[in-house]
């Protein structure tokens, strides 16, 4: 309602002053000398209405209740509550341009950023610095845990459910080293069996690749005999491949064109050899003899390739010729195998009884520490223990400090280097709108040059200066009204006074103070720079008795209005009235505190 009502007011006087004050530095003075200008204006009207004899002619003004309301009148200018400035602290190379010009920022967010260099290295060596010594730390706390609980205890003494569980925790032991001793020997009990299967497996196979290999070597003869017992170039080959298959094969030298008879009672060398092995012989030796072997089957294999192609061969040579060739790489296929499945079985044996051995070893570990343990729960704490167990505690203590220091400082490098990361990012310390933005993407910087500015978008305040003789009618939470020039003395804004400061400014020769309104409705319109003519309500008095300012009078220091009391003939009866004043009103109204009624009437001069 009042709002409403001053409103109304403001739209009035604001019209009544569009006609009335042509020259707008005019109306200002007026403004700033309102008794002065009443002054002049009751002299003009005093001698306007004078009739030609020299007689009055009076106005009168009834007086009458109504509201009185005190106002201030000054100009300013739109400003964003808030703006800032940004420049860096330091040079660098400009990485991002996150905002630009006429673009929203929120609080907090980056605006520009550079480009680290080494400083990301350094983050990462300062961060792994500050995890190395808090993983310290956390050890040197568990240590100081261990020791303390181990003191508590010898302070405490040994309790009979303790002698009990230690008890336990004994036998316990004994179980399972038990266990453990048995477990090994079972191990070495199933690794042997397997690797004695492995041999048995690999000599059969041996057995049986040494026969095929004897066999090729009577098949190459038996052809050799038939086809190629002279010296020419195909024999040739033939010879000397087979004298290596029977030397390799039997330690038999210089066999080349005997008789199938007598290659066929050929025996010795790795042929006899491996016939004779059992799986009680040394494994080594086994190992040796099928490696041995292979390398014969393999000779002897040549020896059946470089057999010539020949018409003359019936078919069943030829196919007596392709079987051997199969034989014997089945044969050296499997005796490669069964060496391949030797070691990886001694190499699973090896690992199983390290396993066995090591679950042993602990087994007796723990039966041994289980006993200590049980000793000295019945034995009891002595002072000399307590005491060396104190200094152990006190040590772990001092080493616990010395790391929180490692930490703090690690901490303190971490932070050191964070700062300095921190100062190649501008960060909008408002929220609101970038109104300046001179950073380019690539671009080398000064530190202290400022290159981003930051206005509040939505919030701002107009700062006014009010002379001397109005200020002591301003206070903080006034309601005002403005009206901007861009827009008109139709529409006015909303604000309120907000701060005003304690100390003057000279205005134009005037002392004044400075008086801080801020917009109590958000508004699209508002823009910074824009003028502002401002109307603060001071102070207002409902149903008052109210007249007129120019109707009073001051002399002697007595204030009064005067009131024609009769008229005999054409020489008035005025009554001079002393009465007291109140409030002052913006409209040229004023507040009457005693010496009228209402309905008198008063002059106007």
């Amino acid at each position: 309602m009042e709002k409403n009502t001053l409103k109304h007011q403001l739209k009035e006087k604001l019209k009544k002053e569009h006609v009335k004050h042509v020259f707008s530095l005019a109306f200002k003075w007026v403004r700033k000398n309102l008794f002065k200008v009443l002054f002049v204006l009751a002299l003009i009207a005093f001698f306007i209405n004078r009739n030609g004899n020299g007689q009055e002619a009076y106005e009168f003004f009834e007086v009458k209740r109504g509201a009185v309301t005190q106002q201030v009148f000054v100009s300013g200018n739109v400003e964003p509550i808030e703006s800032v400035d940004l420049a860096f602290e330091v040079s660098g190379r400009v990485k991002e341009v996150v905002r630009d010009v006429s673009e929203p920022a929120e609080r907090g967010e980056a605006l520009v950023t550079l480009e680290l260099g080494e400083l990301a290295g350094e983050l990462s060596q300062a961060q792994a610095g500050v995890d190395l010594e808090v993983a310290r730390l956390n050890q040197f706390s568990g240590a100081v845990a261990t020791e303390q609980a181990r003191l508590d205890e010898l302070r405490r003494g040994t309790r009979p459910e303790e002698i009990s569980l230690a008890q336990t925790n004994f036998d316990n032991a004994d179980v399972e080293l038990e266990n453990a001793e048995r477990n090994l020997e079972s191990v070495k009990s199933k690794t042997e069996a397997d690797l004695n299967e492995d041999y048995s497996s690999a000599l059969t196979t041996a057995n049986s690749a040494s026969q095929v290999a004897k066999n090729a070597i009577l098949t190459i003869t038996e052809i050799q005999q038939k086809y190629h017992s002279n010296y020419d170039f195909e024999a040739l080959p033939i010879r000397n491949a087979k004298k290596v298959a029977v030397k390799a094969l039997f330690d038999v030298p210089n066999v080349e064109l005997n008789t199938l008879q007598f290659v066929s009672q050929l025996s010795g060398g790795v042929y006899s050899e491996v016939k004779t092995l059992t799986v009680d012989d040394d494994g080594e030796a086994i190992i040796a003899s099928l490696k041995e072997l292979l390398e014969a089957v393999k000779l002897t294999k040549l020896a059946v390739d470089s057999i010539p192609l020949k018409t003359e061969y019936t078919d069943a040579e030829d196919t007596e010729i392709a079987t051997t060739k199969t034989d014997l790489n089945t044969e050296i296929s499997s005796i490669s195998s069964s060496i391949d499945a030797i070691e990886v079985q001694k190499k699973a044996n090896d690992t199983a009884v390290i396993t066995a051995e090591s679950d042993l070893a602990k087994a007796e570990n723990t039966k041994s520490a289980a006993e200590d343990e049980l000793k000295l729960k019945k034995a009891g704490s002595t002072p000399e223990e307590i005491r060396a167990q104190e200094g152990r505690v006190a040590t772990e203590l001092a080493n616990l400090s010395a790391q929180r220091a490692q930490v703090r400082q690690a901490q303190g490098n971490l932070e050191n280097v964070q700062a300095k990361i921190a100062k190649r990012t501008l960060v909008a310390p408002i929220s609101g709108v970038v109104t300046k933005q001179d950073a380019k993407v690539g671009e080398i910087i000064s530190p202290n040059v400022v290159l981003v500015s930051v206005i509040t978008e939505t919030n701002y305040e107009i700062e006014a200066n009010v002379p001397e003789v109005d200020i002591a009618k301003v206070n903080v939470g006034n309601e005002a009204m403005m009206v901007l020039d861009a827009y008109g003395p139709e529409e006015f804004f909303p604000a309120r006074v907000v701060e005003i400061e304690p100390a003057d400014t000279i205005v134009d020769g005037v002392p004044s103070y400075k008086v801080t309104f801020e917009f109590t409705e958000d508004d699209e319109k508002l823009r910074p720079g824009l003028t502002a003519d401002i109307t603060v309500e001071t102070a207002r008095k409902e149903n008052v008795l109210k007249i007129p300012v120019r109707t009073v009078k001051r002399e002697d220091g007595e204030t009064f209005v005067r009131l024609l009391k009769d008229m005999e003939g054409k020489t008035p009866l005025i009554e001079r009235r002393l009465i007291q004043t109140g409030l002052l009103g913006g409209d040229g109204m004023i507040e009457v505190l005693s010496g009228l009624d209402e309905g008198e009437r008063i002059i106007i001069e």
